[in-house]
């Protein structure tokens, strides 16, 4: 949704009118309560809690996984797995559900020769992004697998980015397994990693929770000659414990836990890169410049990294109290420098990786610019040897995410939010004459124009899924960029509207609410309230409700 940088900005807030809620912003939004009324089928009915626990109503969305320019990998609702080729017009079976019988809850991976699958099976939940499973590998032409470690429980295994190498963690240590033939003999990258001190290749607690939000901070270059990796060094952050209880009647009493957990004014880890040569097993620690230091050394923040090429990497990284951020890029020999540098004099920044052309010269990326009184994301292209910059998108709406760059098409793939619609997000494409092209916004379901969706893109984004999330049960399209006539209908979820056809469906009513802030910043709160169809409104009666809030 759209917000101001650096002062609050258009709030969603949902209201429920179910539970009791102690926000103020209540009272407000109560005057619109006066005004609505809800007309009541009586031929439908409510909603059954176990309907809800049960899933009952859970939609089906895009559940695939593109491989190539054309290509994309689907489990279908019997467990087999297929390719699907969008221009052969064709399907192969990879994968019969009854080898994946002998794996329940099994995760699966396949390798970018498409020649082995990575099953991850017996997964025991860390934390939200973590967990500590066993791993096969699975050779789709003979049907033999292999165990990986022994079938020792890894924190994360990993596919290179060719072949078939695997690159995985255990016990905070990274190994490695070239070829299949190796897997009995993997090498191990790094030997200094020690359980809640150090972590190689996976991120610690608050690393994984609130920055990467990923359980690996592994990087494969394209041609996997190098792998650049995460290290985050706890020794000096302070445990806090807490009580886990369990799953009733499984024991008597709880059990004590402790993580690392830095809180304000205490130390955060250090995160620090390291890139290693596969074939000469060389490891280079990334020297960050010595401008990009804080007050204290090391005491920043690595929101991510990418590869620009074989043999160069970006980071981007803040400070600590995060009002600045830093772009920096590194060759795979340790050689650094800082490529850009945003100062924030109201409020924090959370930093985007930038997308580079293929010879790293040029680069598109999501900043705050202004935009009549206010700051929204945008999307700006910079050519680094000219030194030029240039905004390609206007307008109050935030740029929320690039999906890719189609450099011989000059078209830039994005996510916004709507211009002066906060509420609704679309997928576009936009050129370096900064003309918009909206790729979703003619998307109607059930007779009502789709007001949220989002897209998944193809290699070279030849071919790309656009799913429609809203405000009716998803519907899912795949379609050929250069051919709209192209195209595939892959979910309509027409079983679950035949259900929610039969319900009570709460009627979702918008209004606007401004908001008092500190030292004069105002803003207004865009208020969604949820009006169950029973509740025998217009009515003056105070009503409890649940009020949820999105930043």
């Amino acid at each position: 949704m759209s917000s101001a940088i650096g002062r609050p900005g258009s709030a969603l807030i949902t209201v429920a009118g179910i539970f009791f809620t102690k926000f103020a912003i209540f009272a407000n939004a109560r005057l619109i309560l006066d005004n609505v009324s809800v007309d009541v089928d009586f031929d439908k009915e409510p909603f059954e809690l176990d309907e809800v626990v049960n899933g009952v109503f859970t939609p089906k969305g895009w559940n695939s996984t593109w491989i190539s320019e054309t290509a994309f990998i689907h489990k279908n609702e019997d467990g087999d797995v297929f390719k699907h080729d969008m221009q052969r017009k064709t399907s192969k079976l990879l994968l019969q559900s009854k080898v994946l019988q002998k794996y329940p809850g099994a995760i699966i991976y396949l390798s970018k020769d498409e020649k082995f699958f990575l099953f991850r099976y017996n997964i025991t939940r860390v934390y939200r992004y973590s967990a500590l499973s066993q791993y096969k590998l699975y050779e789709i032409d003979t049907g033999q697998t292999y165990d990986l470690d022994n079938l020792n429980k890894l924190q994360i295994a990993q596919f290179g980015s060719v072949g078939h190498s695997v690159v995985y963690v255990r016990e905070n240590n990274i190994y490695y397994i070239p070829t299949i033939s190796d897997i009995q003999k993997p090498i191990q990258i790094t030997n200094f990693g020690v359980p809640l001190l150090i972590y190689c290749g996976v991120p610690d607690w608050i690393y994984e929770e609130e920055v990467l939000e990923s359980a690996s901070a592994m990087w494969f270059s394209p041609n996997a000659t190098y792998l650049a990796f995460g290290t985050f060094y706890d020794e000096n952050v302070t445990f806090f414990s807490y009580i886990q209880y369990g799953e009733p009647g499984e024991q008597q009493y709880p059990t004590v836990k402790s993580i690392k957990y830095p809180k304000a004014g205490s130390p955060n880890p250090i995160a620090v890169v390291y890139v290693y040569n596969f074939y000469t097993g060389r490891l280079v620690e990334l020297q960050l410049p010595s401008d990009v230091d804080n007050k204290n050394k090391n005491d920043y923040i690595l929101f991510g990294l990418s590869w620009i090429s074989e043999t160069e990497v970006v980071m981007v990284s803040s400070n600590r109290v995060q009002n600045e951020s830093f772009t920096v890029r590194c060759t795979v020999e340790g050689v650094c420098k800082m490529e850009d540098h945003q100062v924030e004099h109201q409020g924090w920044i959370e930093p985007k990786l930038p997308v580079y052309s293929k010879n790293g010269t040029l680069k598109v990326e999501i900043l705050p610019e202004e935009e009549a009184d206010d700051r929204y994301f945008h999307i700006v292209f910079t050519d680094l040897e000219q030194g030029t910059r240039k905004r390609l998108t206007y307008g109050r709406t935030t740029a929320l995410k690039i999906h890719g760059w189609d450099e011989e098409e000059g078209l830039i793939y994005y996510e916004a939010t709507v211009i002066n619609r906060p509420r609704r997000q679309h997928v576009y494409a936009v050129n370096l004459d900064a003309e918009v092209r909206c790729l979703t916004c003619s998307m109607v379901v059930e007779g009502q124009k789709c007001t949220f969706a989002t897209a998944f893109f193809a290699k070279t984004f030849k071919y790309y899924t656009k799913e429609c999330q809203g405000p009716k049960a998803p519907l899912v399209v795949i379609e050929n960029a250069d051919d709209p006539f192209d195209y595939l209908l892959w979910e309509d979820n027409e079983d679950l509207r035949a259900k929610l056809a039969t319900k009570w469906v709460p009627e979702p009513k918008y209004l606007s609410v401004p908001i008092q802030g500190k030292d004069g910043n105002n803003f207004t709160a865009t208020v969604e309230i949820l009006i169950p169809p029973t509740l025998g409104l217009p009515s003056r009666k105070k009503l409890p409700a649940v009020v949820e809030t999105a930043k």
